[in-house]
């Protein structure tokens, strides 16, 4: 970095929801439920491909260890699905 560079104070969206699911009882960002949404998790889709549903159960039950454990299984998920594949087809 430069030292006439700027440096970018703010949080993007997705940096916020990481943090939330990786840091699951902090919530001055935004709600679990927008993390989710914002993370790709979908709450209606297969349990054991987005685990939304235990996620939500795990951060009503104040068991952060657990949240975050799922958090990293879907993203664990989504990379291995991606292996492979062009960058563009990522999205």
């Amino acid at each position: 970095m430069r030292a006439d560079d700027k440096v970018n104070e703010g949080l993007s969206e997705t940096d916020k929801a990481f943090t939330m699911l990786m840091y699951p009882g902090r919530t001055e960002y935004m709600s679990l439920d927008s993390a989710l949404e914002i993370a790709g998790i979908e709450d209606n889709a297969e349990e054991d491909i987005y685990p939304a549903k235990n996620i939500k159960e795990f951060f009503d039950g104040k068991d952060y260890a657990k949240v975050r454990e799922e958090f990293i299984k879907h993203n664990k998920e989504v990379l291995k699905a991606l292996k492979g594949k062009p960058y563009s087809d990522h999205s």
